[in-house]
């Protein structure tokens, strides 16, 4: 009796490694696809970083500061 039980924990235990083998298979392919989308993000990231640089150097400018830049407010919570 106590060796059904053995025989049916490593069944249970040989599938999860198969299935594991297989995610384990896949994970180059997900990491590798997910690199595109990464640089993309990157990439509109800068070009709103830079889009809200050139709004505050022309709102400095409309205000007569010249280059000044807007203060960064400190968080408190800290």
């Amino acid at each position: 009796m106590a060796g059904n039980g053995v025989t049916g924990l490593m069944i249970v235990f040989y599938i999860f490694l198969f299935f594991l083998a297989i995610l384990w298979f896949f994970l180059p392919f997900a990491v590798f696809g997910v690199k595109g989308y990464l640089k993309k993000l990157d990439d509109r990231a800068k070009i709103a970083t830079d889009t809200l640089a050139r709004i505050e150097q022309q709102l400095s400018e409309q205000r007569g500061e010249g280059d000044e830049s807007v203060p960064v407010l400190e968080d408190s919570q800290a």
